[in-house]
């Protein structure tokens, strides 16, 4: 199952426990250096912490596509708050 927005995709899965196993990925293709690519990693990690995603049970993949080069965090916020819904 898939949930899409306009900065990252979320591939999961249904589990049996009673909270998510999350991981994110970026591509190089996306974020050249470790340093962009670690800054993204800490906004969804935020972001899916303050959503309380860790209480839907899910075995996921936050994939961040190369939509998001050049976006500001405010406008990453408010694409993943209006997705997120579609998962819980």
């Amino acid at each position: 199952q898939t949930v899409h927005g306009s900065f990252f995709f979320i591939r999961y899965l249904p589990n049996k426990s009673r909270s998510a196993r999350i991981a994110i990925s970026i591509s190089k293709n996306v974020a050249r250096t470790a340093v962009r690519r670690n800054a993204l990693r800490r906004i969804y990690t935020n972001l899916a912490v303050m959503h309380r995603l860790r209480t839907v049970p899910i075995d996921g993949v936050i994939v961040i596509t190369k939509s998001i080069v050049g976006k500001a965090r405010e406008e990453i916020k408010r694409d993943f708050e209006i997705n997120i819904k579609k998962l819980c």
